[in-house]
């Protein structure tokens, strides 16, 4: 099974969340449905980045790593040199 840790961003703020699933269209479309509290206050947001990992374990390890760098900087950078950037539709 595959994991993702990845980074959403805000269509109206700008505001970013990062997080860990192993289905990314649904994790989305639930973020964008509200039912996460973290998320509400920056929906609608859009899949910006992934990185794709073999384990929950790992994925986890990572977000916990990436949520620890506290500037946005820093996370953009890490998911650009490891991640995969989703086109704009």
């Amino acid at each position: 099974m595959v994991f993702y840790v990845y980074l959403l961003t805000s269509v109206e703020t700008g505001g970013y969340y990062v997080g860990q699933t192993s289905d990314l269209s649904e994790r989305l479309k639930r973020h964008n449905a509200l039912l996460n509290k973290y998320t509400r206050k920056i929906c609608p947001c859009v899949l910006l980045y992934y990185i794709s990992v073999s384990t929950r374990s790992e994925a986890v390890r990572q977000e916990r790593y990436i949520k620890n760098k506290k500037k946005r900087s820093s996370i953009l950078r890490y998911f650009e040199q490891h991640g995969v950037r989703v086109p704009k539709n």
